[in-house]
């Protein structure tokens, strides 16, 4: 992964936090999510951003967890700071 350790914890924090970041934050996410997973955008973004497990996730999304995962890296490998991404 393009990520530091402390930049792929500050992603997932504001992923965790989802509710209570600002607008711009959850479009972003909601945009990035969309990205990197197609079709699959809806299990990502539940995995990214609430509590469950992965295994709850593939199990109630139908979707396997090679994709989840691939989707989460593309996740975090699109993620920009300064820019729009």
């Amino acid at each position: 992964m393009n990520k530091s350790y402390e930049e792929q914890g500050e992603i997932f924090f504001l992923c965790r936090n989802y509710a209570r970041q600002s607008k711009d934050i959850r479009e972003k996410i909601d945009r990035l999510c969309q990205r990197a997973g197609g079709e699959y955008a809806g299990a990502l973004k539940r995995y990214l951003t609430t509590g469950e497990s992965w295994e709850r996730v593939v199990v109630e999304e139908h979707i396997s967890e090679g994709t989840l995962h691939r989707c989460r890296k593309k996740f975090y490998e699109l993620w920009r700071w300064r820019e729009g991404g």
